[in-house]
């Protein structure tokens, strides 16, 4: 997402914030940048799949980023996170959490579930604004791994440092399991 351009799916069953919201984004989002937006986590999470109507990639393209309210109703904010984790392949996604719930537990468990970010929703909107202006402009210059249509990371010719050899004994050539927490 370094090209300065978003594929936002925003993810809120309040209607009235939901319609704030993304009238914020689609005033401030760079040219070329696509706004799609869903009800529920489950729908969100059907949206991530590809699943029934979310099917065309050209109409709902894989999103670089996701804003999604933690309180709603038929799947929350957490179910998103959750599917995320459990995906691997898409934990590139930057994930941005909106809520109203200022609770310490709230927060920890967002992290926790691999959250990039979590932002109580402004009750003013000059301060909403400035926090969506503030997101957009964070990711749209942040280096993320590139995706295919469906999400999945594409593989990289470069000569970064590789993961394998972080994940390997010297001796042996064994991979070592990370401690459980």
């Amino acid at each position: 997402m370094n090209n300065l351009t978003h594929r936002i799916l925003l993810a809120d069953d309040d209607h009235q914030a939901c319609t704030l919201t993304s009238r914020i984004i689609t005033k401030i989002m760079p040219a070329g940048s696509s706004l799609n937006i869903v009800s529920s986590g489950n729908e969100a999470i059907a949206y991530l799949i590809g699943e029934g109507k979310f099917a065309d990639r050209i109409q709902y393209p894989f999103p670089s980023l996701i804003i999604s309210d933690l309180n709603m109703a038929d799947g929350d904010g957490f179910d998103v996170l959750n599917f995320l984790q459990a995906n691997p392949a898409w934990s590139v996604v930057p994930r941005v959490l909106f809520s109203s719930s200022e609770d310490d537990g709230d927060v920890r468990t967002a992290y926790l579930l691999g959250a990039s970010v979590y932002h109580v929703k402004p009750i003013r909107l000059s301060e909403l604004e400035e926090l969506i202006r503030k997101i957009l402009e964070y990711w749209a210059v942040a280096k993320v791994p590139p995706v295919d249509a469906t999400g999945r990371v594409l593989v990289s010719r470069g000569a970064g440092y590789k993961w394998s050899c972080h994940h390997h004994h010297a001796e042996g050539g064994k991979s070592m399991e990370r401690p459980k927490a």
